[in-house]
């Protein structure tokens, strides 16, 4: 009966998978372990536009373990890691989505003030999943081995980042309205020399995707 409810039931259920009190979450890992011996697994990431890639990730990850633990980076930790114009996507919304997933079974924040592997050394994971994009140090991976099981790497399961994602769309709304703007300069600059519609086509293809992503990028900081 308990299978089909709450944190192992089969709908989202986000307000019991998304559990920010990490007492909390170290006493219901220990219950899963200790009653249930169940396998705990954790990973992290930030999961910014979610995309099939994270996805089957996940899946992947749960392959290895019985309970799947999401460390979610905090807005405040994304924007301090990646820039004031990440994340797209606001921590809740990102949160939610990833309790969507069959694969993902708890949800949790890291936030930019907690201690270095705080995470890592509440859950004590049987294993630790690591994207092969994360960097790690032998002596990373010996501190690491104090406090969970196996650490197991995982590669990349879609060619192309949410970063990637994020500047090809910047950059195709860019180009498409500097090719729309083109179409309307020989009739605006009708009477004067090749020349200068051509220098004058050129400065258009450059500058407006620039305008365009800055745009973008100011207007994402103001919401």
């Amino acid at each position: 009966m308990f299978l089909r409810r709450g944190v192992m039931g089969w709908g989202s259920n986000y307000e019991q998978r998304f559990i920010p009190d990490y007492d909390r979450l170290a006493s219901l890992v220990n219950r899963f372990r200790q009653e249930d011996g169940y396998r705990i697994g954790l990973t992290s990431g930030t999961f910014d536009i979610l995309h099939i890639g994270h996805m089957i990730y996940l899946e992947r990850a749960r392959e290895l373990c019985d309970v799947l633990i999401i460390g979610v980076d905090s807005d405040e930790k994304v924007r301090a890691r990646k820039g004031p114009d990440r994340p797209l996507v606001q921590q809740e919304e990102r949160l939610m989505s990833l309790t969507h997933l069959r694969s993902v079974t708890i949800v949790t924040l890291k936030e930019l003030n907690h201690p270095r592997r705080h995470l890592i050394k509440t859950v004590k994971p049987d294993v630790l999943i690591i994207s092969e994009r994360t960097t790690y140090s032998q002596e990373d991976r010996e501190q690491l081995g104090e406090f969970c099981g196996d650490i197991t790497l995982l590669p990349p399961q879609a060619e192309a980042s949410t970063t990637g994602r994020i500047r090809s769309m910047e950059i195709t709304g860019g180009s498409k309205l500097a090719d729309k703007i083109t179409e309307q300069i020989p009739e605006a600059v009708n009477g004067l020399s090749e020349e200068v519609s051509r220098i004058l086509v050129g400065k258009v293809q450059q500058v407006i995707p620039e305008l365009v992503a800055r745009s973008l990028r100011e207007l994402r900081e103001g919401m």
